[in-house]
C-alpha cells in the first residue's frame, strides 16, 4: 500500500488488506476456544454468528464511497513518504475496533483462566499465546490513538509476524499443538 501511487491504488489494497483485519480477531478467538477446551462455543452455528460482524463491515468497506461509514475520509500525509491518512467513520470503530476488541478480551480472560488452572508445560503455551494475541493488539491500539514513529503506518502486520514467530517457538520448544 505504501509503494502504491496513487490515492485509489491505496484505497482498493487497504479495502483488501482489511480482509485480513477483520477476520484475525475472530480466528484467534476461535483458536483460543478450540485450544482451553470451550468446544460448545464451537458449532457451526456459533462459528457463523462469530462471522456475522465482520462480514456485515466488509460489506461496508467495500461499499464505502457511499456512506463513508468505514473511513471518512483521506488525506496524504506528506508527499515525500507517500503515506495517506484514513479518517475512520463510525461503523469503523463499532464494526471493526469495538467487535474486535471484545473478541480479545474475551480470549484474553479464557487463556488466563486456562494458564492458573493447567500445569507447568500448558501454562507455558498459554502464556506465548496470550503473549502472541496481546502483541498485535497493543501496537493495534498505538495506531489507533495516532501514537506511532510515523503517522498513518500502521505496523500491526508487522506485529503480527512476531506473533507467528512466538507460535514457531511454542510448536518447536514446548510441543505447542504436537499430536
Amino acid at each position: 500500500e505504501t509503494a502504491t501511487p496513487t490515492m485509489a491504488e491505496k484505497i482498493f489494497k487497504s479495502k483488501m488488506e482489511f480482509l485480513g483485519g477483520i477476520s484475525v480477531p475472530v480466528l484467534y478467538f476461535i483458536f483460543v476456544l478450540r485450544f482451553t477446551g470451550k468446544e460448545k462455543f464451537l458449532s457451526k452455528k456459533h462459528i457463523f454468528s462469530y462471522f456475522i460482524i465482520p462480514i456485515i463491515t466488509f460489506v461496508l468497506m467495500l461499499t464505502n464511497e457511499n456512506h463513508n461509514l468505514i473511513w471518512s475520509g483521506f488525506s496524504s500525509i506528506y508527499a515525500d513518504t507517500n503515506l495517506m491518512e484514513y479518517y475512520h467513520g463510525f461503523f469503523f470503530w463499532v464494526g471493526y475496533v469495538a467487535y474486535s476488541y471484545f473478541l480479545l478480551v474475551i480470549a484474553t480472560l479464557h487463556l488466563f483462566r486456562f494458564i492458573l488452572l493447567h500445569k507447568k508445560s500448558f501454562r507455558t503455551q498459554g502464556w506465548i499465546i496470550l503473549i502472541g494475541g496481546i502483541l498485535p493488539w497493543s501496537v493495534s491500539i498505538f495506531y489507533l490513538l495516532g501514537i506511532n514513529v510515523t503517522p498513518g503506518m500502521d505496523i500491526t502486520p508487522a506485529s503480527i509476524t512476531i506473533s507467528g514467530i512466538l507460535m514457531i517457538y511454542a510448536i518447536f520448544h514446548t510441543r505447542f499443538l504436537d499430536l
